[in-house]
């Protein structure tokens, strides 16, 4: 069994580090190391994590200054030791059976990349994961795994929920400073593999509190969004018709994040120009993309009809996120 490195981020996780780190250690794969990184927590985090490294010696852990989750991810990366990555965050669950369901789809289906199925829960909630006996998947070839995760379908574009080859990340990190950094690194990963494997199970638990990055308040570093569109735009541009289409139908998708959700002040105003010029330039055509995703296709249709936005917005507010 070669050895997987789970790497764990952590910021200001007091409520929630012990019970994600009890998940990992609790596997039925046995060969892992766990790679706690603190990036500059202000609360109890480093406590915590300094006392949960008494529950094995392979249990590792390191400290930088605040810079955010992409470089915290990269000093984990750096610092592993595993023939295979994973990334669980701080404040999230597994499944004790997902490292093993994931090693055996890469095995057993040849392939450099493992993906498994997410499980939305908030706080209060257990999340209730899949039992499994069996690996059967779904395989993808390099173009439709690209078109999978830019039509944000099986392949998420969450970094978590995947076990990774490790040559994958030998020249990829996740750019500094931005949110959404999962995406533009998972555009190079995708850019390089041959082949990915998608179980359907669900064995990550995705954790939605409040004033987490999902849930806080619109702020102008939400529109890192349309930079990294415009980075994975750039970066499948030379790529096959049908996976431009999708990296075109993913913009629209961040582009209509931004024109529901930013506040109509002079600050904004820019972005919410390049989001209407782009949703009045290309809106048509992808709504003819039948790979598109039913809820971004009811949303471009209603972008299409005109609806003033004020109208727009309460229709998405009336909508659950995760249904």
């Amino acid at each position: 069994m070669p050895l997987i490195s789970v790497v764990v981020p952590v910021y200001n996780a007091e409520q929630y580090i012990e019970a994600c780190i009890e998940s990992i250690l609790n596997q039925t794969y046995d060969n892992l190391e766990i790679i706690m990184v603190n990036d500059g927590s202000t609360d109890s985090s480093r406590d915590k994590c300094l006392n949960l490294l008494t529950r094995g010696d392979n249990i590792k852990f390191y400290e930088k200054s605040n810079s955010g989750p992409s470089d915290t991810r990269n000093v984990g990366i750096k610092k592993s030791n595993g023939n295979y990555i994973m990334f669980v965050d701080s404040d999230d669950l597994i499944s004790s059976q997902m490292v093993e369901y994931l090693y055996q789809l890469l095995i057993l289906h040849d392939a450099e990349l493992s993906v498994c199925n997410v499980l939305h829960f908030s706080d209060g909630e257990t999340p209730v994961f899949s039992h499994v006996s069996t690996y059967t998947a779904v395989d993808f070839e390099r173009d439709t795994a690209m078109c999978s995760f830019l039509f944000q379908k099986e392949i998420s574009t969450s970094a978590c929920g995947k076990l990774y080859s490790r040559c994958l990340w030998d020249s990829v990190e996740f750019p500094s400073g931005k949110l959404f950094e999962d995406n533009l690194a998972l555009c190079e990963i995708l850019s390089k593999v041959e082949r990915v494997t998608y179980g359907d199970a669900c064995m990550y638990g995705y954790r939605h509190r409040d004033n987490s990055i999902t849930t806080k308040s619109f702020s102008i570093r939400d529109l890192d969004i349309l930079e990294i569109g415009q980075g994975v735009l750039c970066r499948y541009e030379g790529e096959s018709e049908a996976v431009r289409e999708a990296a075109i139908a993913y913009q629209c998708s961040n582009c209509l994040r931004i024109y529901l959700m930013a506040p109509d002040d002079e600050e904004y105003r820019p972005a919410l120009k390049y989001c209407t010029d782009y949703l009045n330039e290309h809106c048509h055509a992808v709504l003819k993309n039948k790979a598109i995703r039913f809820k971004l296709r009811v949303a471009l249709l209603l972008y299409s009809f005109k609806i003033p936005r004020k109208a727009f917005i309460f229709i998405h507010s009336k909508i659950g996120r995760w249904k």
